[in-house]
């Protein structure tokens, strides 16, 4: 990670560590502002596809974590690794794909259980997951935009 300032400074050098292959994130401030990655990084800038791959994932992860007995007490185990994955990933490029990648796992977990499940035991069962590749304070700002984002559509 890179400020914007050092990137700007550093042109030359992180597009030259881009053609060897490594991706770099410009940040202003405390938020990711850009990315620098190889000509031939896999970048998905198809919206449909997007959403077709962020609902089979969460339909996956909602599978494994519902063949779980655990998950009745909160425990989502193995099965919610990817979703975490997914929502640390969205959480750091696109809050409208990060609430939408949470919803769709909620949604899924409803229905592959059979019974209706509270935002809290969902945020709460998928929080050891999101630990894989994020820290506590940001943990607690993902759940507090999830919330937020919930008051504003009531």
């Amino acid at each position: 990670m890179r400020s914007a300032t050092d990137a700007r400074n550093g042109l030359n050098a992180l597009l030259a560590d881009a053609q060897e292959g490594l991706n770099t994130h410009v940040m202003k401030g405390s938020q990711i502002a850009a990315h620098i990655v190889p000509a031939n990084a896999a970048i998905l800038d198809d919206e449909r596809l997007m959403a077709d791959m962020i609902a089979a994932l969460a339909a996956a992860a909602a599978a494994a974590v519902t063949a779980s007995g655990d998950w009745r007490e909160g425990h989502f185990g193995p099965g919610a690794e990817n979703m975490g994955r997914l929502l640390t990933w969205t959480w750091r490029t696109d809050a409208k794909l990060f609430e939408k990648a949470f919803s769709d796992f909620h949604v899924e977990l409803q229905q592959q259980s059979g019974q209706a499940i509270e935002f809290s035991a969902v945020w709460e069962g998928l929080r050891p997951a999101l630990t894989l590749g994020v820290e506590g304070g940001e943990i607690t700002e993902m759940g507090i935009a999830l919330a937020r984002s919930r008051e504003n559509q009531a």
